[in-house]
């Protein structure tokens, strides 16, 4: 495991069980988790957007050491096509914050995704759902993909 200091608060970067049984096992290898968005969407107008900011809160208020940054997006930001309170939790706390917000989700619709630096695969193969999933805009990945040089290839 290996310890960094982002915004003033310790992250870890550490490979799982599964990279290092990969390697002995001639698998592909699987980039290391850094840490997890929780996205709690809601809608604007709405009771939602009151229960999902409880939501986001109590996480912050009974898990303050899993919390690395937690904030309301009250805009259609990035591939999220509704407003959300995003929130940002270590790798090792994975399992005790979704293992309550599985009993807690108000019914709402809640994303769960690592950050590996695939924002593709993350949002998609590796993402988790509670709740009904809204439809993502995975192609803003599409467009901060870098490409390939034009030209003749030699």
């Amino acid at each position: 495991m290996v310890w960094e200091i982002v915004n003033g608060k310790k992250k870890t970067t550490h490979e799982d069980d599964f990279n290092r049984t990969a390697k002995k096992q001639g698998e592909p290898y699987q980039p290391p988790v850094q840490d997890y968005d929780i996205h709690i969407y809601f809608e604007s107008d709405a009771p939602s957007k009151k229960t999902a900011g409880q939501v986001a809160l109590e996480i912050k208020r009974l898990f303050p050491d899993a919390v690395l940054d937690i904030h309301r997006l009250d805009a259609k930001v990035g591939p999220h096509t509704a407003p959300n309170w995003a929130v940002n939790i270590t790798p090792e706390s994975f399992g005790e914050v979704v293992s309550w917000l599985q009993r807690h989700s108000e019914g709402l619709s809640i994303l769960i995704h690592p950050h590996t630096g695939d924002e593709i695969a993350d949002h998609t193969n590796s993402a988790l759902w509670l709740g009904k999933p809204i439809e993502l805009n995975i192609a803003f990945f599409e467009k901060s993909k870098p490409t390939p040089p034009k030209g003749p290839s030699l």
